[in-house]
Order: C-alpha cells, then structure tokens, then sequence
C-alpha cells in the first residue's frame, strides 16, 4: 500500500475526492463512522488526509 499525507479538513476531504473520482472514472463511496473515509476505487482519503492506494 502506498500513501500521501495531505492537510485536508472537512469539505476539502470531499473536494479532492471528487476530483480523484473525475480523474479515473470511479465512484466516490464515503464510508462513514468509525472510518469516515472516502473510498475511490483502489484510493482511499482517510479522516486524518492521508490518500492511500494499493497497486
């Protein structure tokens, strides 16, 4: 698994999010609690910013 941190608070989670959605034509799936993540495809924002993905 490879991951960025980023400095990404509330609405900014989202925006990225959607961005990465556009960029590689996959749906964004918020995961809610405990993880509040956001999923997209093989990526994942974490609540905490960090953008993961496995190869």
């Amino acid at each position: 698994m490879n991951g960025l941190h980023y400095i990404l608070v509330g609405e900014q989670r989202k925006q990225m999010a959607q961005v990465i959605s556009e960029i590689i034509q996959e749906k964004v799936v918020y995961k809610r609690v405990p993880t509040c993540a956001y999923q997209i495809g093989s990526f994942t924002i974490s609540k905490d910013g960090v953008l993961s993905w496995t190869d």
